[in-house]
């Protein structure tokens, strides 16, 4: 399953426990394998066939041939992330913008 924290694309690669699941970020960013908690995670319906304990360079491989970057970008999870991301990155003039188009939106 392909997820996303913080802003980071990667996938899950098993699950430890209930709690927890190993995940690693091949190709799609540097977020490095390693062992991440359930809550903090986001699902999106992105799947890749992938044997249980494969290296990092056959995942690369996979999510290539899979087209998973250009399937992502068309989603809606996607959409939301940059959107989040678009406020994150935002000044206060433009902050200010905002607040006074939703002022005129709410008057009308």
């Amino acid at each position: 399953y392909q997820r996303r924290v913080h802003g980071k694309q990667w996938y899950q690669r098993r699950v430890h426990g209930e709690n927890r699941a190993l995940v690693c970020g091949a190709g799609l960013s540097d977020f490095k394998r390693q062992s991440f908690p359930l809550k903090r995670l986001t699902l999106t319906k992105l799947k890749v066939a992938l044997a249980r304990q494969a290296r990092k360079k056959t995942l690369t491989k996979v999510v290539a041939a899979a087209n998973i970057e250009e399937k992502y970008q068309a989603s809606s999870a996607y959409a939301k992330r940059a959107k989040q991301t678009r406020r994150e990155a935002a000044n206060d003039f433009q902050r200010f913008k905002v607040s006074l188009a939703k002022r005129k939106r709410k008057q009308l």
